[in-house]
């Protein structure tokens, strides 16, 4: 049964217009360390690209979840591994959250397209 549901769609712009007007303010309240270095760690991938991934994914989320970004930070979802399979792990007042949610299993989706992602999530329960 499906008991969360959250889509989003963002702009690779938004992200760079972001980096330019807070700066490392990003990896304290939106990323966590770990996301933000898988994003520059490789000089072969596009760190905007990935960190839209991972925003329009903490929305999603935070959509499933019911909430928003309401009694957490962006910083306390955090989206591990690549677009095609991301994994969502919950801290502070989001783990709580996720846990209340009772979730057994979560269906992750994804398109990029012209520096638009679109991202969905869907939260399960037997």
């Amino acid at each position: 049964m499906i008991i969360g549901l959250g889509i989003d769609v963002q702009a690779e712009n938004r992200i760079r217009k972001l980096e330019k007007r807070y700066g490392e303010l990003l990896i304290t309240e939106i990323f966590t360390k770990k996301e933000w270095n898988q994003a520059h760690g490789s000089i072969f991938s596009n760190p905007y690209k990935i960190l839209t991934n991972k925003f329009s994914f903490k929305e999603s989320v935070s959509k499933a979840l019911g909430t928003g970004i309401s009694g957490f930070k962006f910083a306390d979802i955090e989206i591990i591994g690549n677009a095609s399979n991301p994994r969502i792990k919950f801290y502070n007042r989001a783990s709580e959250i996720y846990k209340e949610k009772q979730v057994d299993y979560e269906s992750t989706s994804s398109t990029y397209c012209d520096g638009i992602v679109f991202t969905q999530v869907i939260f399960w329960r037997k």
